[in-house]
């Protein structure tokens, strides 16, 4: 199954750090908070890694304004297409996949453009 994920290069969320610890990252970046809810369940334990994604890349065009995506991209965030075996749907389109399971990651940044200009 294909997902989509705005990452830095690092693997870094855009609110939490890669070990889980909250870091408003996004606020730092482009001066807005934008809310993320923290689910206790994301670490079930030490072998499974969920991070948040999307399903449908147009999503992120309902989450992020185009000048948010043009900060975050100028500040080492990029958009990445994963495949991975398995999903857990949560509300308003996002999802939530096993870091630990992913068979390809590859970054498409490009691929933003038909989001926000298509």
């Amino acid at each position: 199954m294909e997902i989509y994920r705005i990452q830095s290069l690092k693997k870094e969320s855009l609110w939490y750090s890669f070990e889980g610890n909250f870091e408003d990252k996004i606020k730092s970046i482009t001066g807005q908070s934008i809310p993320m809810p923290w689910e206790d369940f994301r670490q079930l334990n030490d072998k499974i890694k969920l991070l948040s994604s999307v399903k449908d890349i147009q999503m992120f065009s309902h989450w992020f304004s185009e000048e948010q995506i043009n900060k975050l991209f100028n500040s080492g965030y990029s958009l990445y297409k994963y495949d991975v075996p398995e999903i857990i749907e949560l509300p308003k389109g996002e999802c939530l996949f096993d870091y630990n399971k992913v068979i390809n990651c590859e970054e498409i940044q490009s691929s933003i453009i038909d989001v926000f200009y298509y």
